[in-house]
């Protein structure tokens, strides 16, 4: 039993995860002042969740606001799905 747990958690810990947030504005500041989402807000200021906005939600911000539209998680066992991913989802990061 204890090999058959070190093996699902060796599994686990070779997989590679990518989020993919989609959205309009998304490195203007938000409401609070000067945290945005692409430079500051998700890693620097270890934002813990993001969720994507209705379509009442997009309609009511404003022009200069960030909006979500849609979050795309995906996980990979190789590099090179990763990259394939990558080049299909987002190819303006892809190198």
């Amino acid at each position: 039993m204890l090999q058959s747990f070190r093996t699902t958690v060796d599994q686990i810990l070779n997989l590679v995860y990518l989020v993919l947030i989609k959205g309009s504005n998304l490195d203007q500041p938000l409401k609070e002042g000067s945290v945005n989402l692409t430079y500051a807000g998700l890693q620097r200021h270890r934002l813990l969740w993001v969720r994507e906005m209705t379509e009442e939600e997009i309609g009511q911000v404003g022009e200069t606001e960030p909006t979500i539209d849609s979050i795309e998680v995906a996980e990979f066992e190789s590099h090179a799905a990763l990259k394939e991913w990558v080049n299909q989802k987002a190819p303006e990061f892809a190198t």
